[in-house]
């Protein structure tokens, strides 16, 4: 079965592009970015990495391990998104 989450950041529609973060301060959204981190830990602790996740994504069921990779692709497009802000601001390219 699945777990229960909290979704901090979810749009009506599906769409959780964090726009309503002004009603956050940084506190909050540190808060809730480390809930989100133990939570997941919770979720996969005692699960194999070939299991099968109960919720269908995009039409197929994914294991864990895709949820690791996904979650690591994520989180590194992520950084490059901030990189490319900080470039845009001061100039300098990252080396």
């Amino acid at each position: 079965s699945g777990v229960d989450v909290t979704w901090h950041y979810k749009q009506p529609g599906g769409d959780g592009d964090f726009r309503n973060l002004d009603d956050c301060d940084l506190e909050q959204v540190l808060a809730n970015y480390h809930h989100a981190i133990n939570r997941s830990k919770e979720c996969a602790q005692d699960h194999d990495l070939n299991e099968l996740a109960a919720v269908i994504r995009h039409g197929n069921r994914v294991d864990l391990r895709w949820i690791y990779v996904h979650m690591i692709e994520e989180y590194a497009r992520h950084c490059g998104h901030a990189d490319i802000l900080r470039e845009l601001i001061d100039g300098e390219t990252g080396s």
